[in-house]
């Protein structure tokens, strides 16, 4: 069943509109009475125009590809006014990496890690062409011509932790026309955006240092730590940057204004769980995920894949700090993964009002409570391999709230974060199942300096605020 789920500013989920049980329905908005297939009536409610959605799936295999570095793959498509739904847009399983709607929404850019090319196809699967060798980092549209250009790094090793120099840029009608675009530092060829204007340019240069670039100052702004960086595709310079615990957008905007954070791990059907591959779509409104990561056990669920995890789509509210409607677009068994959604430019979507200064709190605002609380559940210690390349992690604990000290904390259990890795080396925080403790802690959101660091959840209840146990370092 596929679903838009509103979420109301201030309140948890509340409305969920399910839609027809009918394999079809009869939509009136495409002009003429023909039919179209629920998955796409869903995606034009929740965009309110013609939109489109490319993405990987793995049908081959066990599951595990959340990079897709393998063969196993189909690449993947849906239309908001086609009658047929999801399709393969390419019949035959290989490798499609991270596949690109083009700005016009009319091909897929994808590469190919196994013969280490770039490649195209047109949205009804004709035309599939090589185009350059490399890995496919972005793409952008010139608006004082119309060109469409792909954004590059050179060929890499085939994994989903590659990063390279220089990024380069080709003409999508001439691959022959390139240009060299940034070499002062490695990057990383997830999620590589551009302004509408082609100015400046978001990404990872390179891991975890997200940041921005002025193309024609030729400079680089670090805005924060973490991953799946990704640039708003207006003139803004809005970066999100994907946190360590991967449920969480923080938002960096220009001009020295305080950030905020827009959790994602809250959509029906995630309950808490991790999501990756948060991409913002070529409209600032909205963006796609895949999840929730929930199979195998411990540290790196991301890394265990598994049939549960989706293609999700979200819409923002008019001020970005909320998500305000859901859409699970896939429901199938078998894994999903790096979906890009495309909006029709033409369709008229009303963008966003960034007019708030309210965001997360800072140094300031931290108000500590002290509380005396009894451990329920705890998380286990990850092998500082499972979590590659990070170095660095907190484990979540459940604790049942006994006393409480100093402060204010309305609610009966809390979550605590705690290191558990400290600089490569395990750091147990000395806690025991059962055991009651006095723990002196903060909002976990008041220490900006955590965003990029690797956070383990492995607690049944993962509803609840995080704080952080500022003794435990």
């Amino acid at each position: 069943m596929f679903k838009i789920v509103k979420s109301h500013p201030g309140s948890p989920i509340a409305l969920a509109i399910a839609l027809a049980a009918m394999t079809t329905a009869s939509v009136a908005y495409l002009g003429h009475d023909r039919q179209v297939s629920k998955s796409a009536v869903a995606l034009r409610r929740l965009t309110g125009t013609h939109a489109r959605m490319v993405w990987s799936r793995q049908v081959a295999g066990d599951g595990r590809d959340t990079g897709c570095t393998g063969s196993g793959l189909l690449l993947m498509g849906l239309d908001s006014d086609e009658r047929n739904g999801e399709r393969a847009i390419i019949g035959q399983t290989g490798n499609y990496h991270k596949p690109l709607l083009t700005p016009r929404g009319d091909r897929v850019v994808f590469s190919d890690l196994v013969t280490g090319k770039i490649r195209a196809v047109n949205w009804n699967g004709g035309a599939l062409m090589d185009l350059a060798a490399g890995r496919a980092a972005g793409v952008w549209r010139d608006p004082a011509d119309g060109g469409e250009w792909v954004y590059a790094l050179p060929p890499m090793s085939g994994t989903d932790e590659d990063e390279g120099a220089p990024l380069f840029r080709f003409r999508l009608d001439n691959p022959a026309v390139r240009e060299k675009i940034w070499d002062k530092t490695p990057m990383v060829p997830d999620n590589v955006q551009l302004s509408r204007d082609g100015h400046y340019m978001g990404g990872l240069f390179p891991w975890p240092k997200a940041g921005l670039v002025d193309l024609a100052a030729g400079t680089f702004e670090e805005k924060g730590r973490g991953c799946w960086a990704s640039l708003a595709p207006d003139d803004s310079r809005l970066l999100w940057v994907f946190d360590g615990a991967h449920r969480n957008l923080v938002f960096h905007p220009a001009g020295g204004k305080r950030k905020w954070a827009v959790c994602l791990s809250g959509a029906p059907g995630i309950d808490g769980w991790e999501v990756y591959h948060p991409r913002w779509a070529n409209c600032v409104r909205f963006f796609s995920m895949t999840g929730p990561y929930k199979g195998g056990e411990g540290a790196n669920r991301i890394r265990a894949g598994g049939a549960a995890v989706e293609i999700y789509a979200g819409r923002f509210a008019p001020d970005l700090r909320s998500v305000e409607a859901w859409l699970r677009v896939t429901d199938d068994k078998s894994p999903d993964f790096f979906p890009d959604l495309w909006l029709d430019p033409a369709g008229g979507v009303a963008g966003a009002r960034l007019d708030s200064e309210t965001g997360l709190p800072d140094a300031s605002s931290r108000t500590a409570i002290v509380v005396r609380a009894r451990l329920l559940e705890t998380t286990a210690i990850p092998a500082l391999a499972s979590i590659a390349p990070y170095r660095q992690a907190l484990v979540v604990y459940l604790y049942s709230v006994e006393k409480l000290e100093a402060g204010i904390y309305p609610q009966g259990q809390l979550l605590v974060a705690h290191w558990g890795i400290i600089d490569g080396t395990v750091r147990d925080p000395g806690r025991r199942a059962g055991q009651s403790y006095t723990l002196r802690l903060e909002p976990y959101a008041a220490h900006p300096e955590l965003e990029g660091e690797r956070l383990i959840m492995d607690v049944k209840d993962k509803g609840l605020p995080l704080l952080y146990d500022i003794g435990g370092r």
